[in-house]
């Protein structure tokens, strides 16, 4: 298969039907293999994410502008560092749940910055709640925590955020997590701690 380089692909533009199947075929034909991807639309505008390995011998700027120069999307690469510079990292899960209220994921986020966290992965929703019709909100974080940092620091830590905003928030690891998180149901979680419960 020669010498490969891994690379990570970021796509956003509006969404047309067959573009994933036309593009993923260029990179088949390509010689190269996809190791991880996300694709989500959102409203009219498709996202994709993939990284994959490429042939050196590719060169990997002509390869995108031939095959993405009559499309209306933004197109970037970049080659993937093979250091490992979360080793001193642990995965922790955050999810948090409230009435929808502006400044959340920021605050959040910027509180897990503050022990140098590094997201990384982000989800958020908001449904409306079933009666009422009460917009309700929920994130999802993955976040990679120093190993200085225990999980129940983290809970300490993020207490301030349950207390500006007034929402429920555990912690743990949700590949753990065999039921819904809810009121009573933290058993699953790793760390099974909720803040209003310290």
């Amino acid at each position: 298969m020669g010498i490969r380089s891994l690379y990570t692909i970021s796509v956003i533009g509006h969404n047309r039907l067959g573009f994933v199947s036309n593009f993923l075929k260029k990179i088949y034909e390509a010689d190269g293999n996809v190791v991880n991807s996300t694709m989500k639309t959102l409203g009219d505008n498709y996202t994709l994410n993939i990284q994959t390995e490429l042939p050196n011998t590719l060169d990997v700027s002509k390869f995108l502008n031939k095959n993405m120069s009559q499309s209306s999307f933004f197109v970037y690469a970049d080659s993937h560092s093979t250091n490992n510079i979360y080793s001193s990292h642990y995965p922790l899960d955050v999810h948090v749940k409230l009435a929808d209220t502006s400044g959340i994921i920021y605050a959040t986020t910027n509180k897990l910055a503050n022990i140098n966290a590094h997201v990384d992965k982000l989800k958020s929703s908001v449904e409306l709640a079933p009666f009422c019709s009460t917009p309700l909100f929920t994130l999802d974080i993955t976040a990679m925590v120093p190993t200085i940092y225990p999980p129940d620091f983290v809970c300490g830590h993020l207490e301030t955020i349950k207390e500006k905003f007034d929402c429920d928030i555990y912690v743990g690891d949700q590949n753990k997590l065999n039921v819904e998180v809810g009121e009573g149901k933290e058993s699953g979680w790793t760390y099974p701690v909720r803040l209003d419960s310290l």
